[in-house]
């Protein structure tokens, strides 16, 4: 039952602390430009992803005193850089009329 879950999911990731052994395959990616004042320390391992791409890794910094994540670049499974994808942005507005003190949903136990 769990392997069907696994193909029935739209984006499947898996996240990963950075290793010893990534930092020394990353070395190509510094030596090519990439300037910065952090290092990555998280990677995001995307095996599934229905709307874009995939095997795709996704290198950032997350800030795990305030969990604040900032992505640094993009590499495929084989560490070599991806440039050609577009970031997105996402802007998040309060409803006028949303009353605080009222539930959203109510749950029966």
């Amino acid at each position: 039952m769990i392997r069907s879950t696994a193909d029935k999911i739209d984006y499947g990731v898996l996240t990963f602390r950075v290793t010893n052994d990534d930092r020394r395959m990353l070395e190509n990616i510094k030596k090519e430009g990439f300037t910065s004042n952090v290092e990555p320390n998280f990677a995001h391992w995307v095996y599934k992803n229905r709307a874009g791409k995939d095997h795709i890794v996704i290198w950032s910094y997350m800030n795990l005193g305030n969990m604040r994540e900032t992505p640094l670049f993009v590499t495929d499974y084989e560490y070599n850089l991806i440039d050609d994808l577009k970031p997105m942005t996402f802007t998040i507005s309060e409803q006028e009329d949303l009353v605080e003190d009222e539930p959203v949903a109510q749950l029966d136990f």
